[in-house]
């Protein structure tokens, strides 16, 4: 089975994902997965219904961003070969200019309000920059207020729909966050620091 990272959006194929998209007899993935590589896949897609992989053991999985940036191939059997994309961490560095070095990632998927408050928490005390990777359900104003309410302020940077047409980039503060209008969207936090 092969895991391939399809970037986080169109365009940004790696040569070697392209092979092996081009080569699969099956090749599985979400609607969105299947769009970005859409121009190479030689067979009948099919759009996969779960995520617990269990698929031919021939089979492509198409993963969008980078399959071990919060992706699929943290759910790949052994033996498997995961083939990486560009991901959102890498595409939202170089639209800030910032050292994936110096970034520390907070995942946020399938965590209620009051576990991904904790989890940001953690992040906070380490004074680096913070790629949050979130779904459709992370309430920005509400994980904001919390810790402004903490004594907590610094940059806050939205980036949405990265590497779309209707890629968008919102800067605010944790005591004015920026907008949120996309579900497609990642958060930088910069220069978090307790207000004196």
């Amino acid at each position: 089975m092969k895991i391939v990272g399809v970037g986080a959006g169109p365009g940004m194929l790696t040569q070697e994902a392209i092979e092996a998209i081009e080569c699969a007899r099956v090749v599985y993935g979400s609607s969105r997965a299947l769009a970005i590589a859409r121009d190479y896949i030689k067979v009948e897609p099919i759009v996969l219904k779960s995520y617990d992989l269990d698929v031919e053991e021939d089979a492509c999985i198409l993963s969008t961003g980078d399959p071990m940036l919060s992706g699929l191939g943290k759910k790949a059997p052994r033996g498997s070969q995961v083939i990486p994309g560009i991901s959102s961490l890498q595409l939202a560095c170089a639209r800030e200019m910032i050292d994936i070095a110096d970034v520390i990632i907070i995942e946020t998927h399938g965590k209620d309000a009051d576990q991904a408050k904790k989890v940001l928490e953690t992040g906070l005390r380490a004074k680096n920059v913070i790629f949050v990777v979130a779904d459709s359900s992370f309430d920005l104003d509400d994980i904001c207020d919390h810790f402004a309410g903490a004594g907590y302020d610094g940059d806050v940077i939205l980036l949405e729909d990265l590497g779309y047409k209707t890629e968008r980039i919102a800067r605010g503060t944790v005591s004015y966050p920026p907008a949120r209008r996309s579900p497609l969207f990642c958060i930088l936090l910069r220069d978090i620091h307790e207000r004196k």
